[in-house]
């Protein structure tokens, strides 16, 4: 991901909305797990350190996913703050519907970021699917904004909404749109 931001194949101008299996404070566990021994090389999931080796980076902070994330939560933040282009983040995993602001640990950013639902998983719709949801996002180019409604399964209802701002932060701010 950090290849096309940092060579410009993607210009600091344009806006990038990403979409991720999981949020943005919940990568411990994809990431990599360290070698236990120099004998053992491989990464495997297991019952005892709950990793799921999805991420190729190597988990920083530790061996078991009870372990704190605070490296991997900073190399996140600093990531988002040097490339503020980055305006919006979509995931799931911890399935609901919720339109938040993720800070980051030092608090230095502020990315849109929308937490979605889940038919399999979803933490209130998993019992009850007439509250099970999905996001519609429009993209308004002229005014460089999204908007991100919820839409309630089976029904012809809408649910929360939310408009955010795509310019890239620098541009937000002499616009007066953050």
């Amino acid at each position: 991901m950090k290849s096309p931001l940092w060579t410009g194949l993607i210009g600091a101008s344009i806006a990038v909305a990403l979409v991720a299996a999981g949020p943005a404070d919940e990568t411990k566990i994809r990431a990599l797990q360290q070698q236990q021994t120099a004998a053992w090389n491989a990464h495997d999931i297991n019952a005892s350190d709950k990793f799921e080796n999805l991420l190729s980076d190597t988990f920083a902070d530790g061996k078991t996913v009870a372990e704190d994330d605070a490296i991997e939560q900073a190399a996140w933040e600093t990531f988002v703050r040097q490339h503020p282009n980055i305006t919006a983040y979509f995931h799931g995993n911890s399935n609901w519907n919720e339109f938040y602001v993720w800070s980051g640990p030092q608090r230095s950013v502020s990315l849109h970021t929308f937490r979605v639902d889940s038919p399999m998983k979803g933490k209130f719709s998993e019992g009850d699917e007439r509250r099970l949801s999905y996001h519609v996002a429009t993209i308004d180019t002229s005014a460089m904004t999204m908007t991100v409604r919820e839409r309630l399964w089976n029904t012809a209802s809408w649910g929360d909404m939310a408009t955010v701002s795509l310019r890239p932060l620098a541009m937000a701010r002499s616009h007066g749109l953050e």
